[in-house]
């Protein structure tokens, strides 16, 4: 179980997981250059679905340890969860 502290700083929120992190995360969706900056297998590719992106929100749940790192800007919210596994406007 997610026991992470929420953290604040100038710039940044670092918190646990929230149950709207599972739709911008669906919202991001998969992209090419993304998977491959992160060495991931970029052959067969396909969209990010509900599925992925809930067994995505699921296994962050279940780590004692890991943030959803919020940027707050004029331009929107940005997200990044799990150490770099996502960065977005959402």
């Amino acid at each position: 179980m997610n026991q992470s502290p929420t953290i604040y700083t100038e710039r940044l929120t670092l918190r646990k997981p929230i149950e709207s992190d599972l739709h911008d995360r669906l919202n991001c969706g998969r992209t090419y250059d993304w998977v491959r900056m992160l060495g991931g297998d970029t052959r067969g590719m396909k969209d990010l679905t509900m599925e992925d992106a809930k067994q995505w929100f699921q296994k962050i749940l279940s780590k004692p340890l890991e943030w959803s790192v919020v940027h707050e800007t004029i331009q929107g919210r940005f997200l990044v969860t799990r150490s770099a596994d996502l960065l977005k406007k959402v």
